[in-house]
């Protein structure tokens, strides 16, 4: 942690009634001061301090704590005394990190990010994949064709073969007719003669 960095101390004492509690960690200043100790902010934050109040004794409230926020220096500093004293020996003293609460607008901001994010990032995974899909059907298509031309080609070749070999037929059938004919004409024009 920084030397800045805002902690929360709870110091409890169950020595002294809750109603003492600020007069008596008051005298960490007096202390401090002798053991040349700077503690330049922990006056004000011991009068800014919040009590809260433990369980009810016979008259007094007992067993509640100080609270209160300064910074991690102040806060090592006064352990530090507490340490060295004997007389702070009573007291306990817990320190907290303070989490500053993050803006609503910046919370907003990082999660309309978040989504883009993961938008773009399942649009990028469709992108190969469509175009995958593309190039997939670009190939089945590129096989049909060549497929469908040879099936093509294949019917054209045995009809244009029958159409050939008929058309052979044809023309063998009218070349005997037309021996035929031509003999008749001749045999007619030399009866004529």
């Amino acid at each position: 942690m920084r030397q800045s960095t805002p902690v929360r101390m709870e110091l409890k004492n169950s020595r002294y009634s809750d109603w003492e509690l600020r007069d008596q960690l008051t005298e960490l200043i007096y202390y401090s001061r002798y053991s040349g100790i700077d503690l330049a902010n922990f006056p004000k934050a011991i009068s800014e301090a919040k009590l809260v109040h433990g369980h009810e004794g016979l008259e007094e409230y007992h067993g509640g704590k100080l609270v209160l926020e300064t910074n991690y220096k102040t806060a090592t500093l006064i352990s530090q005394l507490v340490k060295m004293y004997p007389v702070f020996s009573t007291w306990d003293i817990k320190i907290l990190e303070i989490k500053k609460a993050k803006s609503k607008k910046g919370a907003i901001k990082k999660e309309k990010e978040k989504i883009m994010a993961a938008k773009k990032k399942t649009a990028a995974k469709k992108k190969p994949a469509a175009k995958k899909k593309a190039v997939a059907k670009k190939k089945t298509v590129a096989k049909k064709k060549p497929a469908a031309k040879k099936k093509t080609a294949a019917k054209k070749k045995p009809a244009a073969k029958k159409k050939t070999a008929a058309k052979k037929k044809t023309a063998a059938k009218k070349k005997p007719a037309a021996k035929k004919k031509t003999a008749a004409k001749k045999k007619s024009a030399a009866k004529r003669k």
